[in-house]
């Protein structure tokens, strides 16, 4: 076991690594950790279940739902874990619900702990929440891990806290890639930890304050749990065997639990949003990359008038718009001239050979990290110290045009749990995050001429991304318009 101190947002969070963790539906009461029992083996009774916990001393514990197969539910337990504390792979899973992670943290005492989630989910494998001795099998758990990754079409991230330089192929490739960087555990984290990562007690407290481990293991099985060990089932709409099974393992799934798993998907949901929001490449970034592909352009020779070039907001693409102007005749202006950009621009010709468009690769540098939502500046400060700079901005250059909308919520939408307890005879139902749980977003809109006024707008904020970007040039001057969008808190 490790311990983990994580400050966010003013505040220390106690976080352990280190946990060993089983599928709750393949759990026998003779051994924690078996293979699954096979077709018609008996079903775990709950008292069973907590006579394995007791015999083994494991009194505190976290459990995790799998999102895609909800009848399936992770434990993490420790003999004896601090007080207070958080699960750092519970809480790494839920705060990246959509990329696997990976996470290598090197300790003092010469242990390194390896974390890997996949898409808010927990795995059972070597590499979960391991503590590892030594560089080579450190090397063999890494390389094991990312091998079978890249061989995925899912993304990950991998993200290094060490003391010693370890390299690896598939590491080496990562970090090449840009799939690989130093950080720490609170560069993958949201604040506030969500409450199912806190850890919990497993077995009965004095006065009835008893908390519930609940699992049931064979393919019909459908499995729910609740932290509370309750006395009585919820019994409305399932079937007869679906009855047995839940009256077998003593589960009970009440309105403060549908209430909690509502809260933690309204919570991932918006994470999901400012992950498209904000992980997003700067827009001066791409202004830059995009003004000194105008100037190239232009000084290319093709007999061609460039007309308005289109930048693509995630900074990799830029389409180029020419026409044929009518003294093509002395220009030399043709189809085969226009090859002369290079053998990296896609060209398309229109049927009537006056117009042409050529789309060029674009390096603007990597995706900056996704923001969390109490990391997001606050909406009134926000707009008037952008409304400020803007103002400055006129006094230097009077062609400068800006408009800022008012925020307003951002709609988020989310995939309502479904009752364990309750047969589901529809399909996935969704709904909107409620407002107080979202966060507010808006846009800023710009013009102006010449390039000099382009640049010097440096829009760098993190809670800005662009939406669009067109240049118009004509000679040595050039109209721009900017599109953004800006993302803030209450």
């Amino acid at each position: 076991m490790i311990e983990i101190v994580v400050s966010l947002g003013g505040r220390d969070y106690r976080a352990v690594g280190g946990l060993t963790w089983v599928n709750l539906s393949t759990l026998e009461p003779g051994s924690i950790g078996r293979e699954a029992p096979s077709a018609g083996s008996a079903k775990l009774p709950l008292r069973a279940l907590r006579k394995v916990l007791g015999q083994r001393n494991i009194r505190v514990g976290v459990c995790l739902q799998d999102a895609a197969e909800p009848a399936n539910w992770m434990l993490g337990y420790l003999p004896r874990p601090p007080r207070e504390a958080y699960s750092a792979m519970v809480w790494m899973a839920l705060s990246n619900p959509r990329e696997r992670i990976l996470y290598v943290q090197q300790q003092e005492s010469g242990v390194t702990w390896v974390a890997a989630t996949d898409q808010g989910r927990i795995g059972l494998s070597t590499e979960v929440d391991a503590l590892v001795t030594g560089d080579q099998a450190l090397r063999t758990a890494i390389d094991g891990l990312l091998e079978h990754w890249t061989s995925e079409e899912v993304p990950f991230r991998v993200v290094l806290n060490l003391r010693n330089r370890i390299t690896t192929p598939m590491l080496e490739r990562a970090i090449q890639r840009g799939m690989a960087s130093t950080g720490t555990l609170a560069d993958l984290v949201c604040v506030p930890p969500p409450s199912a990562a806190r850890l919990q007690r497993l077995l009965p407290l004095p006065l009835g304050n008893a908390l519930i481990l609940a699992a049931a293991g064979i393919a019909s099985l459908y499995l729910a749990g609740d932290w509370y060990l309750q006395s009585r089932q919820r019994q409305a709409d399932l079937d007869e065997a679906q009855r047995q099974l839940l009256d077998a393992a003593g589960i009970r799934v009440d309105a403060t639990h549908q209430q909690q798993r509502d809260v933690i998907a309204q919570e991932a949901a918006v994470l999901q949003a400012l992950e498209a929001d904000t992980a997003t490449v700067s827009p001066q970034d791409v202004v830059i990359a995009c003004a000194n592909l105008v100037s190239r352009l232009i000084k290319t020779a093709t007999g061609w008038q460039l007309t308005e070039l289109d930048c693509a907001a995630d900074g990799r693409s830029a389409t180029a718009n020419y026409r044929l102007p009518l003294s093509a005749g002395q220009t030399g202006g043709n189809n085969s001239t226009l090859s002369t950009l290079g053998t990296d621009a896609s060209l398309r010709y229109f049927a009537d050979y006056q117009k042409a468009t050529a789309t060029i690769a674009l390096d603007s540098g990597k995706a900056r990290s996704a923001l969390t939502r109490d990391r997001l500046p606050a909406t009134d400060h926000w707009i008037r110290t952008l409304g400020e700079r803007m103002q400055n901005l006129r006094s230097a250059a009077p062609g400068l045009l800006a408009t800022i909308t008012p925020a307003e919520t951002r709609s988020v939408t989310y995939q309502i749990p479904s009752d364990p307890a309750v047969e589901r005879t529809t399909g996935p139902q969704s709904a909107t995050v409620a407002a107080e749980r979202s966060y507010l977003e808006g846009r800023v809109v710009l013009g102006g001429v010449g390039p000099s006024l382009l640049a010097g707008i440096n829009l760098r904020e993190r809670n800005l991304s662009l939406q669009k970007l067109t240049i118009s040039p004509d000679g040595t001057s050039w109209n721009w318009n900017v599109e953004l969008k800006y993302v803030c808190r209450p």
